[in-house]
């Protein structure tokens, strides 16, 4: 019996060195793949294969072909048995800012008290991304169109950061 599944790899996370970070999505090629064999094999399996990348600590651009794995003994084959796996990889550059803090949905009849008018944050950026960084760009923003009475603490959100950017600190208000 015959059958289509899907294709992923196993958590890009521990694939990774430290330092680095993935700045491109994961390619599979093809993303998907023909099986066949046994009926109670072939139908025992889940939906999405997930490919087995053995690699670790990347720190460079990722090209590999990876080999489509069953353990069943070859009893199931797969078409094609090999697929192309790609990412693209680039050190981080931390940063220490400060940057603009912003409130939005202020509710009608509430005038917040603010401490501080720009917020300190640690980032980590991609080093090919670090020409598309600037302070003034960024900013820290606070939507307050869920809060209720009295004082609370909220977290900001980052807007206008490069893609691929990683928070590493940022404070509470």
């Amino acid at each position: 019996v015959s059958r289509k599944l899907n294709l992923r790899i196993n958590d890009p996370a521990i694939l990774i060195a430290n330092g680095y970070t993935m700045i491109s999505p994961i390619l599979i090629i093809p993303d998907s793949i023909l099986i066949e064999g046994p009926e109670k094999s072939v139908r025992r399996l889940a939906e999405t294969v997930v490919l087995n990348i053995p690699q670790r600590n990347i720190d460079g651009n990722f090209t590999e072909t990876i080999a489509v794995d069953f353990l069943d003994g070859g009893l199931i084959k797969s078409d094609p048995p090999t697929v192309e796996v790609s990412f693209q990889v680039d050190k981080l550059v931390e940063v220490n800012d400060s940057v603009s803090l912003e409130l939005i949905n202020v509710p009608e009849r509430v005038w917040p008290y603010m401490e501080k008018k720009k917020m300190p944050i640690r980032i980590a950026i991609p080093q090919s991304m670090m020409n598309f960084y600037s302070a003034d760009s960024v900013k820290a923003v606070v939507d307050l169109a869920d809060f209720t009475k009295g004082i609370r603490k909220a977290l900001p959100v980052l807007k206008g950061l490069p893609p691929y950017t990683q928070i590493i600190k940022i404070d509470s208000v």
